[in-house]
């Protein structure tokens, strides 16, 4: 058992630098309880590494990214969202599937992997991943709902 807010704090603060380095607001919302989840701590911390890194990469100087922690019933809810770039909604159904770059490679020359690997390892821990956006320029959001322990 590990705690999956604190995993995604730890990791959002380590890359705190990083982050205000390139112009952008970094906020962190915590959940109101510990969000205890039964993961691999180093893949937890892929899939967060993932999601923030894809934040920071799409999204310009002067954006936001919020982390935020919470307990829905039986799951502990992850979301990362950003004031970045967007996704077109006819590519939201495409964002997870490998080799996807989804319109993004004007912004990055990725291969197209991390949000397939998010995706594989949050199933792996019985777990579900959504995508979000309004649309181009207008952010994107990524939950993540992993099982609550105990």
């Amino acid at each position: 058992p590990v705690d999956a807010w604190e995993i995604a704090r730890r990791r959002a603060e380590e890359q705190r630098p990083t982050i205000e380095e390139k112009g952008l607001a970094l906020e962190l919302q915590p959940p109101a309880e510990p969000l205890p989840v039964l993961a691999d701590p180093v893949r937890l911390e892929q899939i967060v590494n993932n999601l923030l890194g894809n934040a920071v990469k799409f999204t310009p100087a002067g954006g936001r990214i919020t982390v935020a922690g919470a307990r829905e019933g039986t799951m502990a809810r992850l979301r990362v969202s950003d004031t970045g770039v967007g996704i077109a909604p006819e590519q939201l159904p495409l964002i997870f599937e490998r080799f996807q770059q989804v319109g993004r490679e004007r912004v990055s020359g990725g291969l197209g992997l991390g949000l397939a690997l998010v995706k594989g390892l949050v199933e792996m821990h019985g777990g579900k991943v959504k995508a979000e956006s309004p649309g181009i320029g207008k952010g994107s959001t990524f939950t993540v709902r992993l099982p609550v322990e105990g």
